[in-house]
């Protein structure tokens, strides 16, 4: 289908909200096979759909041709059009078909006198930026001192044992495990991995990805570093205090850990999961990804692209109406 967009010139503009509508629309109706062109870049050629992404006065403009299929895609903060507003929905009734973004809106409009057909597709954010602490993938850390080495408090063993046992070969799962360490041995932490992989019979391709840092970070750099991850793993027989725990608490982590005294001053059931055996842990490890899951698919229904998807059927079936 061909379409050309009518929008503010504003493209993308931060300060513009059809600005930014026209640009993230008219990029992703590309990717469903549509040849998408702008007003300003051509005003000659014809197009199957002429979507006007601005408010209704632009109907006025010379350029608006009523023998064209013309859809309108705007909206309206209240329930009444007064004063310089008072003639858009006659002007509406000169396109094919309006689209707004809510229920309520299309009410709105209908009420008023919209006499064309109303469609509701809802707006979105780029969900690929504004994703909070969250990552594109489920992320566990754990902070601790001595990763390879046989007298480190934590149990990095069981912790990784426990993260292959929840995620080998989980089909179209995405998942690391970060761990930060210092004065880390290598050479046991690889035999370690060699003699996993060989005793469980396990493919590396199926493994789920461990990823080592070791480099010194500010606090300021180790609040993003935190913020990055949704699970904080912490499994050591003993603790007088856990610092990273409690860091990772205060960024808003969940917080996996064994049951230790001391840790228990700040964890509670209310703020923590806690876990005695590698497979309790690797239980944990998969119920967070349920929770983790159930955000990303909420999350995404607000996107741009979700929107994109919504619009595109809009767009075919006001064509195929004609």
């Amino acid at each position: 289908m061909n379409i050309k967009i009518y929008d503010s010139l504003r493209r993308n503009a931060p300060t513009s909200g059809y600005g930014l509508m026209a640009y993230q629309f008219g990029e992703r109706l590309k990717k469903y096979g549509h040849i998408v062109r702008y007003f300003d870049e051509d005003r000659v050629s014809e197009a199957d759909i002429h979507l006007w992404i601005r408010p209704p006065h632009y109907i006025k403009e010379a350029y608006f041709d009523p023998n064209k299929l013309n859809v309108f895609f705007t909206m309206h903060e209240s329930e009444t059009f007064l004063g310089w507003k008072s003639d858009w929905p006659a002007l509406l009734n000169k396109c094919k078909a309006v689209i707004v973004p809510t229920e309520w809106n299309k009410k709105v409009f209908a009420k008023s006198g919209v006499t064309v057909p109303l469609y509701t597709v809802p707006l979105g954010v780029d969900d690929r930026i504004f994703i909070g602490y969250k990552h594109s993938r489920y992320s566990v850390l754990s902070v601790f001192d001595g990763l390879g080495s046989d007298s480190s408090r934590d149990d990095w063993r069981g912790m990784i044992r426990a993260f292959y046992k929840a995620f080998y070969d989980h089909k179209h799962t995405k998942v690391v495990y970060s761990i930060k360490s210092w004065r880390i041995d290598y050479d046991k932490y690889q035999k370690f991995l060699e003699d996993t992989i060989s005793s469980f019979g396990y493919k590396r391709h199926l493994l789920p990805v461990v990823s080592v840092h070791e480099l010194d970070l500010t606090p300021a750099d180790m609040n993003l570093f935190y913020s990055r991850h949704h699970s904080f793993v912490k499994a050591s027989a003993g603790e007088g205090w856990s610092l990273p725990t409690l860091e990772a608490l205060s960024s808003g982590l969940k917080i996996i850990s064994k049951r230790t005294p001391a840790m228990l001053t700040y964890l509670n059931e209310d703020n923590a999961d806690f876990f005695e055996t590698e497979d309790q842990l690797a239980n944990v490890f998969r119920e967070h990804y349920k929770v983790y899951k159930k955000q990303k698919a909420v999350s995404s229904l607000w996107s741009w692209r979700e929107a994109a998807k919504k619009l595109d059927l809009v767009l075919r079936e006001i064509q195929n109406n004609g």
